[in-house]
């Protein structure tokens, strides 16, 4: 990763009070938004937890390919 290219994103991305926060209060954030529901951001949250468990993505790919088409619906929304 280079550092001279970490941005802020976007207005409608992101936590909303904070600029740098955790993958639980942007969750939080993006259901108050609208973007996903109570629901969804739960089984987010769960996937989540499931994937920093295991990043081996032989064994839990399916797991890390949930996860990342969530966060690209939501960044993309």
């Amino acid at each position: 990763m280079d550092p001279d290219k970490i941005t802020r994103t976007a207005d409608n991305v992101g936590c909303l009070k904070d600029w740098i926060g955790s993958f639980k209060q942007w969750m939080r954030d993006e259901e108050s938004r609208g973007k996903i529901t109570e629901s969804d951001r739960l089984e987010i949250l769960e996937l989540n937890r499931q994937w920093q468990a295991n990043r081996g993505p032989l064994i839990n790919g399916n797991i890390k390919h949930q996860l990342t088409e969530w966060l690209q619906k939501i960044v993309t929304k």
